[in-house]
Formats: structure tokens, sequence, C-alpha cells
């Protein structure tokens, strides 16, 4: 990825190094001697040279003062002389020996950020049991946002704590202190090296304006043109201005004198001040204490080390013929936003990180669940809990069921299931079992069912296998089947062939029948060979005699020889004797004279005057009393 800088442009000279667009992944190959990167702004600090990425060639050993990734790191363990020698001399086998149960390292004030313990490697398990304090000098220090850990090797941990006050003692205690071997007091990286810049003026020509960026010093306790940056002395305010390529966190500034003790006065009173991306300014430091003021080097504490700036600004306003800006490096110690990775930090933490946090390299600090690997980018997809260990991805608590070998991405042999591949499968189907739950992948012949222990079922049609699971038949069905398994039959109605997936009759039913499958019985009235429409049951070939409508359930009415039409019910033939009508509902009477018609009338009243008369006469006779003759007195 490449990321470009841009910077306002001011009224004053200004020079941009080129390494303004810088490339994360490219490195030179003819960088000088103890340079490296993708344009060799990166110093080398291993103790026998770098390769073309900056790693130690030979032994691994960064140079006395440094440590950590590619060796960038300054050690501030290193600034003071320490009560454990042992710690700080640069060799990780070379340990304590008094068995002391803490600790003290003393450091000179200034923010705190992390530092690294190495315990003997025979003991590593105390690197775990080591627990520390911040001190400024009597006061206990607390960390901002909490601390955390990592192990980069089992004898080897970073613990970081970040710190808006200053500290001076970091002091190590618990079980793991005897076992210590080296301390390293995490003082930054100079992210100002071979930074852009720009400056108001300069002493007179061969001053090399990069000098106060350059990464050199003189060697010779004499000012050197090539190394060192040097104002005119004629301006009444001069000022050296570094930029950074992206908003960095710096922790401290270090300004290196000129080294002739007859020059170091002039840097009295010089100003420092931090700016952020805004333009708006951090922190304004003054330097006015006397015991100070012969320096040959100056470390000014950034008070607002937790928050990112761009750039920052020496400057000093002549107050007398000695007021000089001049120094031979301008350095400001610090690190990446969160994040931010890299040596440029230009790059992004990989958010598979727990809580987006990485090293300078990278390398996350924890994956979450499920992942591995520097960059938390590989899956450990097979592992039981999804549990494996952060470098190689071993499983921890073992494998998914199918699956063997430390990282549980080998699957199981074929003739082998389960878990860690212990069962074996079974004996219709020896080598095509699923891995993780030996259910017979492929049948032989005529066989299915998870253990091939089913029989496919008869009606199979083709070479009469089926599908190994549920049995389906895979060439289809015999005549007169259907569905799957091929275990129903056809209507006897259908005519043949019935289809093999639904049963239904394509070709139509035989006489007298109806529905999909045939298996609905035509009306019984029908006529002609009784068959009727399959979807609608009318019959096809009229009604029989007597009957009519498109189902034939209706009667015709007094038709001749019972025969109506199917649909409209009128008599086709004819009526009866005695109806009329268009269907024959309506019946006949005939006409006579009136004289025929009196004559009927007084003969029927007559006969029905005789029955009530006789009727009369015989309820009488019942109602007389039974009185006894005279004679029987």
């Amino acid at each position: 990825m490449v990321e470009c800088l841009h910077i306002r442009i001011a009224t004053w000279k200004v020079w941009f190094l080129p390494f303004l667009c810088v490339s994360s992944t490219d490195f030179r190959s003819d960088c000088p001697t103890n340079w490296f990167g993708p344009n060799c702004q990166f110093k080398c600090h291993c103790n026998n040279g770098c390769s073309l990425t900056g790693e130690c060639t030979t032994d691994g050993v960064c140079e006395s003062g440094y440590f950590g990734y590619l060796c960038q790191y300054r050690d501030l363990a290193k600034e003071l002389d320490q009560t454990a020698p042992e710690l700080t001399d640069n060799e990780d086998t070379t340990c304590l020996k008094d068995n002391p149960q803490s600790v003290s390292m003393q450091m000179l004030p200034g923010p705190f950020s992390f530092f690294r313990v190495v315990v003997n490697k025979a003991r590593a398990e105390a690197v775990d049991l080591i627990t520390f304090e911040l001190l400024n000098f009597n006061t206990k220090v607390t960390c901002e946002d909490g601390s955390y850990s990592y192990k980069t090797e089992l004898f080897i941990k970073y613990f970081y704590c970040m710190t808006a006050t200053s500290v001076t003692h970091l002091v190590l205690s618990g079980n793991g202190v005897p076992y210590l071997c080296t301390v390293n007091i995490g003082g930054g990286r100079n992210l100002a090296l071979k930074g852009a810049f720009k400056y108001s003026s300069i002493f007179e020509e061969g001053i090399n304006v990069a000098g106060g960026v350059d990464g050199e010093y003189p060697r010779n306790g004499i000012f050197e043109n090539s190394m060192c940056f040097h104002a005119n002395m004629s301006q009444e305010y001069s000022f050296y201005q570094v930029f950074f390529q992206v908003p960095v966190l710096i922790d401290y500034f270090l300004i290196i004198n000129r080294p002739e003790p007859q020059f170091l006065m002039r840097m009295k009173n010089f100003e420092l001040i931090s700016i952020d991306d805004m333009n708006q300014t951090l922190m304004r430091f003054v330097e006015d204490d006397p015991a100070f003021s012969n320096s040959i080097v100056y470390k000014v504490a950034h008070t607002s080390n937790q928050i990112p700036l761009l750039s920052f600004r020496v400057q000093k306003h002549r107050l007398n013929l000695m007021d000089v800006l001049q120094f031979c490096e301008v350095e400001a110690y610090g690190d990446c936003p969160e994040v931010m990775v890299g040596l440029d930090c230009a790059d992004l933490c990989n958010f598979k990180c727990v809580d987006q946090r990485c090293e300078t390299s990278g390398r996350c600090v924890q994956c979450h669940a499920g992942f591995y690997g520097e960059h938390c980018d590989l899956e450990c997809l097979h592992c039981a809990s999804r549990n494996c260990t952060r470098r190689e991805g071993y499983c921890i608590d073992g494998c998914l069921q199918g699956y063997h070998d430390s990282n549980c991405t080998t699957v199981c042999d074929k003739g082998t299931y389960g878990l860690n591949c212990s069962m074996k499968c079974g004996d219709d189907c020896p080598t095509s079992c699923s891995p993780d739950t030996g259910v017979c992948l492929n049948c032989p012949k005529g066989k299915f069912g998870s253990k091939c222990n089913y029989d496919c079922s008869p009606n199979c049609g083709g070479s009469g296998a089926c599908e190994a699971i549920y049995g389906y038949c895979t060439e289809g069905c015999e005549e007169g089947f259907y569905d799957y398994g091929c275990s129903k039959e056809c209507s006897m109605h259908c005519k043949p062939p019935c289809s093999q997936s639904d049963g239904s009759c394509p070709n139509g039913c035989l006489h007298g029948y109806t529905g999909t499958r045939c298996t609905v019985v035509c009306p019984p009235f029908c006529g002609g060979n009784k068959s009727c429409d399959l979807t609608t049951a009318h019959c096809a070939d009229g009604c029989m005699k007597g009957y009519w409508d498109p189902i034939c359930s209706s009667t015709c009415y007094n038709c001749v020889e019972d025969t109506c039409d199917q649909y409209t019910s009128l008599c086709t033939i004819g009526c009866k004797a005695g109806f009329t009508g268009s269907n024959c509902s309506s019946a006949m009477y005939s006409t006579m004279s009136d004289a025929e018609g009196n004559v009927h009338i007084f003969l029927s009243l007559g006969i029905i005057i005789i029955v009530l008369t006789l009727s009369l006469g015989l309820l009488c006779r019942k109602k007389e009393p039974n009185y006894p003759a005279i004679s029987e007195f």
C-alpha cells in the first residue's frame, strides 16, 4: 500500500525527502550500509548488519540500547546504571543469581509505554509469574487505559501500560523474578528519522539542511556541516520543523546539541512546539532551566503523548548574539496510533485481531476464536470448539469428527470415520462412507441406507439401482409403479403408462373412470361407453334413456320412449299421451256440452244423497233402547 504525505506549504524554504510516498512492501537493494526500507529511511541497529528487509543477518542480536521489532526500539533501561546489570547486558542467557523476589529498574523521568522481559528458557513458566508496578519516584503511577500482555515466545513476554505522567522506576515482583535474564523498557522508535522538514534559513552554504534528521552525528567532537544544522545568526527568529508521514504518538523528543562545549549554551531558551493534523498546537515547551542550559542532549517529554501529532517545530527567538538555532539531530520517539502498523505506520491492523491490536510488524497480539497465524487470517475450521494455537494452528481440544492430525486438516482415510477416525465404515461400504458420520456414500447395486443395509425396491426400473441414502430409484420404475421408491401402484383404470413421479394418467382413463389417477367412477347413467370428461366428469357420450344434464343425474318428464335432450331436457321425439308443453310437463283436459254436464252433476248428487240417508238410518238404529216385550210382564 502506498501512502503520500501532503503538507501545507508556508512562505519558508521547504525540503521534502523522497520517502513522502512510501510503500510498506517494497524494499530497495541499493541502500547504503546500515540502512534499509523502501527509501532507505530506516536505520539498522543489529550487531552484525541487516538484510534488505531489516532482519539481523547473523546472530539476530540488536546493538546495545535497542531491542524489539527489527531492533528499532530504543531501550530506556540503558539510560541509567541498574542495580542488576545482568538484566541490561544485551545477553538473554545471563540471568539473576541471587533469587530476589523483586527488582527495581530505574529510568529518566518520562512517559511509559511498555517493557519486555526474558526468563530462563528452562523455566519458561516463570514469565507468567511476574507482576509490575510503576513509580514516579515514590508515587505509584497507573495505566491510562489499563494494561495487557502477550508472549512472543514461551519465555519472552511484553507488558503494555501507557501513562500520561512521568515514570522513574519499574518494579518487578513475583515468583518469576529469580529467573529473569533481560528487561528492556520501551523508548519508542525515532519517527523523525529522514522525515520531511522545512526551515527558516541556514548559516552558510554547505550546511546540510537534512542534517537535522539524517541519523548521523559527528564522531570527532567537532561540528560538521554535512551532519548538523545551523540557522542564520542574523535573523531574529529561526526554526526547523519536521513532518511525519501520518499522525503518530510521540512520548519524548531528543535534541542533540553541537558537540563543542563552548557552543552548547547557544541553544539556551529554545522552544519546541508539537502540532496536530489540524495545525493546532498540542504542546509548547520552553527550555529555561539553567541546570540544563549547557546540555549535549536535551530530552523533552511530550505531555500530549496520547494525541496523534503530524509535526513538531524547534525554534528560537534571538535575544543576543549567542542565541543561535544549531543542532546535529532532532529525534522524536514514539509509535503508531492504535490500529496502525508498520515501520511507516501506513498499514491497518487486521480486523481479525482481538481489539484490532497488533505489534509493529502487523502481527496480531491475539486472534479471535477460530483463527490463527501472524495476522490471524488463517482459520482452524475443523478444531473442536474452534480452539487452536496462535502460531501453528494446532487444535487444542482435538478435531471434529472426520478429521485428524495436529491441525485437523486431514480427512479420515478411506474406510474410517468419526472422532479421531477410530471407527470403520460398514461392511457394505468399506471404502466410501462419510468421514464424520460414517454414512455410506456409495452402496452396492440393489442396496441403500446409511449402512447400505436396506434393499432397493423390487419395482425399480433399469438395472434396479437406487440412491444410497434414501433409496430413490435412480433409473425410474417398472411399468405400473410410481413414486421415488416405486412403492405405489398405478391405477388399474389408467391407460398406461402412468407418471412415475405422481401416478397421474397423461394418456387418459379407461371407459367409466375419471380423475388425475383415474380412481373416480363416472356418473352411473352416462350413455354410450360410460366414459366421462377427466376434469369435469361430464358424460362424454350422452345419457342413458330417461336422464339428462351434464352428469345425467336428472330424469326426463313424460317423453316418448323416455328420450330428452341431455342439456335442455326437451323431449326429442315428443310427449306421452295426455301431456304437452316444451318438456311435456303439462296434462291435457277433454271438452263436453252443458246438458251433458248437468246430467252428470245431478246423477252425482243423487248418489251422494242416497249414501248419506242409508248411513243415518243405520246410526239411529244402533242408538234405540232395548225394552222388554209386553208379553213378558
